[in-house]
């Protein structure tokens, strides 16, 4: 028997039973976002049943013979799409990530600050592209890391290609995972991190997961294998 399975985030089709634990009550990304927009098109999706799923404007509420269609809900506690992917793999959660929505504790970000050497900015729930519009050409200049955070408990790292360069990231694949702690939210650390390279003078595109900045090369911490500070 084989598989393709499709994965769509941000891509809900109404809330859960448990909605109201995280402050979802009432979400409903695609039914909301269809309706914003006077409705969508999405003929091959509609043809599969979508339209039954959730009221979706632009979209018949059907199926073609010989589909099949359904919603799932997460046995897993916690809502974030690491929670989701593990237990689609086979891993049910029985408690949550912990969420950082005043930015994350000293017990995580200082080890992570004296293992890539910098202070960091940022430290806040952002979406990636507000918060490195607004700090990237200080990352820039200082070559300090962008740390932020979303609703999921994901330690998420923005940093420039001539900053920061990678030559090849099994070097440093989990380190970050290692310099976290546990928080005391049910004892658990931040789920892997994800980590934006840029071109532009906002480093917005490309992500490597999971990694952490290396270790500048003026600092006395020497770099790990396969990540490097540019010149």
């Amino acid at each position: 028997m084989r598989v393709i399975l499709l994965v769509c985030d941000s891509f809900g089709v109404g809330e859960a039973p448990d909605a109201a634990s995280y402050g979802d009550e009432g979400a409903n990304t695609l039914g909301n976002v269809a309706r914003a927009v006077g409705g969508i098109e999405a003929p091959h999706l509609g043809a599969l049943g979508l339209g039954l799923l959730t009221e979706v404007a632009g979209v018949e509420a059907s199926a073609g013979a010989g589909t099949a269609h359904g919603k799932m809900v997460e046995r897993s506690a916690g809502k974030d799409s690491t929670t989701g992917h593990w237990e689609i793999a086979g891993l049910v959660l029985d408690r949550p990530f912990p969420t950082y929505p005043d930015g994350f504790p000293p017990e995580v970000m200082e080890p992570f600050e004296r293992a890539v050497g910098k202070r960091a900015l940022g430290n806040r729930p952002a979406s990636g592209t507000v918060i490195i519009e607004e700090l990237g050409e200080e990352h820039l200049a200082t070559g300090r890391p962008i740390v932020y955070t979303s609703a999921d408990s994901v330690f998420q790292i923005a940093a420039h290609k001539d900053v920061v360069r990678l030559s090849g990231s099994t070097g440093c694949v989990g380190s970050l995972v290692g310099t976290a702690t546990p928080t005391g939210s049910g004892g658990s650390s931040p789920a892997p991190s994800k980590v934006s390279r840029g071109r532009s003078a906002a480093p917005t595109s490309g992500r490597i997961s999971p990694c952490r900045p290396p270790v500048p090369r003026s600092s006395s911490v020497p770099p790990r294998p396969g990540c490097e500070y540019g010149e």
